[in-house]
């Protein structure tokens, strides 16, 4: 054996090699050289076992196939005990502070809602079902919003961050509808606000724009459009306990 190959096998990196094209080849991600960065950096966290956990939830989208196996690797690397002294097993403080990861971006409002229903308490331990409903839950509220928040810059037709109310919450109600005869399942949530079709936009917009005219009528924020959306989403989300 070459000396270069003894090398590559004593510092892991011909290990690392092999395991990221594995993972390309799982994933199959749109930006290859994004994700090899992504997936190296995960390496390069060992100290922290939340900022790893996260690097490997983000490698692909939650509506791939493979996001199933990336859950189940961060809920190892969470439960895998830092030494001797500690068993093995996810407690609830570690989950949340994943959690609070993911949400970071999310409103603090948002945010503080959403944990109330989906975070245990910091000394219980939480078996991979809640893991994965809580992290799934998480990364679906970042793409409602991202929904609602498209819903709303599709509204405001003057491009000033402002819409009539009235408009607002008929599109609201048509999502609420929408959302109400889905199951609590995240992913038949998020499903049910792309399914809100150009057509039932422009009903619900035609009968607000009537009303509006015989009646004076304040405006919705895109901030406020998305706390009411928000708490759409949340009424569907099945709480851990």
């Amino acid at each position: 054996m070459l000396w270069s190959q003894i090398l590559l096998e004593r510092s892991h990196v011909g290990k690392w090699v092999r395991d990221s094209l594995s993972k390309i080849i799982a994933n199959r991600p749109e930006d290859p050289i994004q994700f090899l960065a992504s997936y190296f950096e995960s390496i390069r966290e060992k100290g922290n076992r939340v900022v790893r956990a996260h690097q490997v939830l983000v490698l692909t989208h939650h509506s791939r196939l493979a996001f199933e196996d990336n859950v189940a690797t961060a809920y190892q690397i969470l439960s895998t005990p830092s030494s001797s002294k500690h068993s093995f097993g996810l407690t609830g403080s570690a989950y949340k502070e994943l959690l609070r990861t993911i949400l970071r971006f999310v409103p603090e409002t948002i945010e503080d809602d959403v944990m109330k229903k989906i975070s245990p308490r910091d000394h219980e331990f939480i078996p991979l079902d809640v893991f994965h409903h809580g992290i799934l839950t998480a990364f679906v509220l970042k793409d409602f919003l991202q929904q609602s928040e498209g819903l709303h810059a599709c509204l405001d037709s003057q491009s000033n961050g402002q819409v009539p109310q009235i408009l607002c919450e008929a599109v609201l109600q048509e999502l609420k509808e929408s959302v109400t005869t889905t199951s609590t399942e995240p992913i038949s949530i998020l499903q049910a606000g792309a399914r809100l079709n150009e057509a039932q936009i422009l009903g619900c917009l035609e009968e607000a724009e009537t009303e509006a005219k015989s009646s004076l009528t304040g405006s919705m924020s895109s901030d406020e459009f998305i706390r009411h959306a928000s708490d759409i989403f949340l009424e569907k989300v099945k709480p851990i306990r």
